[in-house]
């Protein structure tokens, strides 16, 4: 599948017809303007957030919603999905992050801060295994935090100049930014 996000209240999702070829594509309603999208892994759920901070799940075979849309309360620009497929990684303006449930949209971690002067959190990753994120702002700083909790692992990684990408290496145990 591919999802193509608008400005306006629609998605389209397309569907491969064949390795070369990029089939018909369904138009997907939404309830409000899409900004961000996202695949699960296994391709079987479709997150779709907006710039006034409501995001919503659906059924990619289907394209029913999941769950009601959920409204973060906060304006939105990224909503990424965890590598269990069960949970979605919201980022905010004024650099915050927040980690939420992608079946009923309830909280599993409040919005927190990257840093007390990051503004915009440029990217975001999981580990592999789904227990560490680790995230890039423009406080020239990367952070890597447990999933439980939300809790940061050690202190921010600090460079001279902007964070633009932080990534997890293969086995989880390296970050390079």
């Amino acid at each position: 599948f591919l999802a193509v996000s608008s400005s306006g209240r629609q998605a389209h999702v397309w569907v491969e017809a064949d390795p070369g070829h990029i089939g018909s594509g369904r138009e997907l309603a939404v309830p409000f303007p899409v900004e961000a999208a996202d695949f699960s892994p296994d391709g079987r759920r479709l997150v779709l957030g907006a710039a006034d901070g409501h995001w919503q799940a659906w059924d990619t075979e289907t394209l029913a919603p999941v769950a009601a849309a959920a409204q973060t309360g906060v304006p939105l620009h990224e909503v990424i999905f965890g590598p269990d497929g069960k949970t979605v990684l919201v980022l905010f303006g004024e650099g915050r992050l927040g980690l939420w449930d992608a079946e009923t949209g309830r909280a599993l971690w409040p919005a927190r801060h990257h840093g007390n002067l990051a503004k915009t959190i440029f990217s975001a990753e999981f580990s592999r295994d789904g227990r560490f994120l680790v995230t890039a702002a423009d406080d020239f700083s990367a952070q890597v935090w447990a999933v439980p909790s939300g809790a940061p692992v050690g202190r921010p990684l600090r460079h001279e100049k902007l964070v633009y990408s932080a990534r997890f290496g293969a086995n989880g145990l390296r970050v390079v930014t």
